[in-house]
C-alpha cells in the first residue's frame, strides 16, 4: 500500500491583513512632530476604515472584526450571512463558518466564552499556549497590536453536527433552539486596566447557512451562567503540533477489507473508511476529491467532514450515499489540529465490472512497470536502452530519461519520454 503523509501549517488568513499589520508597526515606529503624526494618523485610520472597516481606536475602545474563513466577510452590527461555511442535513460541514480575529490597541487579554458550541484558538506567531477544542479561555495578547491580526478564533458547531449525524429524524429545521443559535462573548480587559465586552451572536438558518451579528456593547446577564465555567487549561505547542499517526482502512459492504489493485480502490465495491489515530483527537477529520490528470487545488472537492467527540481514536467515512460513479482520481484523508494538518492519499476509481485494474501483478512497483514501459516502446524503435532514469514521478504523470544505442552506436543525447496512466496502465504519450 503506497500511502503519501504530509504535515503542514497553514493560516488562512490574507496578505492584506499581513501588509495592514506590517504597515502599522512602521507607524508607531516612525518620529514625526506631533501635527504631522495627527494628520497621518487620521488619514491611516480613514483609509483603513474605508477599505477592511478595521477602526484603530483612539481611547480604551476596542473594535472587533469577523471574517469567514478565505472570504474576509465582515461581521457588524447589522449582521452578515457567513457564506465561507455551510452545514446540511446529514450533518456534513463544509468551510469555516464563522474564523474571527481581533484589531485594537493595547489589549492585555482577552476571555473567551461560548455558550453552545466549541471555540478553538489558534497562534499563527506561534508564540502562545493553545486549548484546542474549548468553550472557555482566556488569551494573553500583548502590546503589539500588529500580531493581533493573527490570534484567530474558529467557531466549530460541533454539537449541531452530531446530532444532524447521530439522530436519522433530526433536520436543520426541527433542531433545538440551543442548537441553531450561539454567543460569544468576548471580556477585554485593556492595559490600563479598563474592561469592556463585545459579544458576537451565531445564527443557523434553514438553508444550512450562518449569520452573525456583532454586539458592540455586551452587558452580562444572570442568564449568562456559561460564563461561569472555568477555563481549559493550555495544551503545551509540542503536544498539541506533536508528532500523530494515523491509517485509513477501505470496507466493502459486507466490511471485509478491501486491498488495492495496482494501488488503486475500486469504489464499487468500497462502502466506508475506517480512519483511527493514536494521541490526541483532531479537530475535524475530512475527505476531499481530486480528479485524475488536474492534481490542483482549484479541482479538489470537500466531499465530508467529521467532528470526532475529544477522547475519540476513530471515525468512519460512510461512502454508501456518495455517488462514486464519475470517480477516477484520488482521496486525500486529512486531519486538522489546530493551525496544522496530517494527511493521506489514495488512488480511487470506479469499475462496476471488477475487472483487474492493470496487467502487471498487484505487488509490482509501479516504477518498474514504467521503465519496462517506457523500455519497450524505444525498443519497439529498434532501439538498445543503455541507461534509464527517473526524472518525474506522480500518480497519473511520469517522465524517464533513457540513453539508447542502434547498432551497437550510443546516442550522444539521453530521450525524455512522457507517460501518463491511462485506463488503468502506463503509456508513453509523447518522446522529446
Amino acid at each position: 500500500m503506497t500511502k503519501k503523509i504530509i504535515s503542514d501549517s497553514v493560516s488562512n488568513i490574507s496578505t492584506r491583513h499581513i501588509e495592514e499589520a506590517a504597515d502599522y508597526s512602521a507607524k508607531r515606529k516612525a518620529h514625526k512632530p506631533i501635527w504631522t503624526k495627527l494628520g497621518a494618523i487620521a488619514a491611516c485610520l480613514a483609509l483603513v476604515f474605508t477599505i477592511s472597516g478595521i477602526l484603530f481606536p483612539f481611547g480604551s475602545g476596542v473594535t472587533v472584526a469577523a471574517y469567514a474563513y478565505e472570504t474576509n466577510e465582515e461581521i457588524t452590527t447589522a449582521g452578515a450571512v457567513m457564506s465561507a461555511g455551510m452545514i446540511d442535513n446529514s450533518g456534513e460541514l463544509s468551510g469555516h463558518p464563522l474564523m474571527f480575529f481581533l484589531s485594537g490597541k493595547d489589549i492585555e487579554t482577552v476571555r473567551f466564552s461560548c455558550k453552545n458550541q466549541m471555540i478553538n484558538f489558534m497562534d499563527l506567531t506561534e508564540k502562545r499556549d493553545e486549548y484546542g477544542n474549548g468553550q472557555n479561555f482566556t488569551v494573553s495578547y500583548g502590546e503589539n497590536a500588529s500580531e493581533y491580526y493573527f490570534l484567530l478564533i474558529d467557531w466549530i458547531p460541533v454539537f449541531t453536527i452530531r446530532e444532524l449525524i447521530s439522530n436519522a429524524d433530526s433536520t436543520i429545521i426541527t433542531l433545538p433552539y440551543e442548537l441553531r443559535e450561539d454567543i460569544i462573548v468576548m471580556e477585554i480587559t485593556f492595559a490600563n486596566g479598563k474592561k469592556e465586552t463585545k459579544a458576537i451572536h451565531i445564527s443557523l438558518r434553514d438553508d444550512g447557512t450562518f449569520f452573525a451579528t456583532f454586539d458592540d456593547d455586551y452587558i452580562i446577564s444572570e442568564e449568562d451562567d456559561f460564563i461561569n465555567r472555568p477555563d481549559s487549561e493550555a495544551i503545551p505547542r509540542d503536544i498539541l503540533y506533536g508528532n500523530t499517526e494515523f491509517t485509513a482502512t477501505f470496507y466493502d459492504k459486507e466490511q471485509n477489507e478491501m486491498q488495492e489493485e495496482a494501488l488503486w480502490y475500486n469504489l464499487a465495491d468500497a462502502d466506508n473508511i475506517l480512519v483511527e489515530w493514536t494521541g490526541m483527537t483532531p479537530n475535524t477529520v475530512r475527505l476531499f476529491y481530486t480528479p485524475a490528470g488536474t492534481e490542483t487545488a482549484e479541482q479538489t472537492q470537500l466531499l465530508m467532514t467529521k467532528v470526532p467527540l475529544d477522547g475519540d481514536s476513530k471515525v468512519i467515512l460512510s461512502l454508501s450515499e456518495l455517488d462514486k460513479t464519475e470517480l477516477h482520481g484520488h482521496f486525500q484523508i486529512e486531519l486538522t489540529y489546530g493551525t496544522k494538518k496530517d494527511t493521506i492519499d489514495y488512488n480511487v476509481l470506479y469499475d462496476s465490472n471488477h475487472e483487474p485494474h492493470s496487467n502487471q501483478p498487484e505487488n509490482e512497483n509501479p516504477v518498474d512497470v514504467i521503465f519496462s514501459v517506457s523500455k519497450k516502446y524505444l525498443e519497439d524503435k529498434g532501439l538498445v536502452v543503455e541507461e534509464a532514469s527517473l526524472l518525474e514521478y506522480t500518480w497519473t504523470n511520469a517522465v524517464t530519461e533513457m540513453l539508447v544505442s542502434k547498432d551497437g552506436v550510443v546516442e550522444q543525447t539521453a530521450r525524455k519520454l512522457i507517460l501518463e496512466f491511462h485506463e488503468n496502465t502506463w503509456e508513453v504519450i509523447t518522446e522529446e
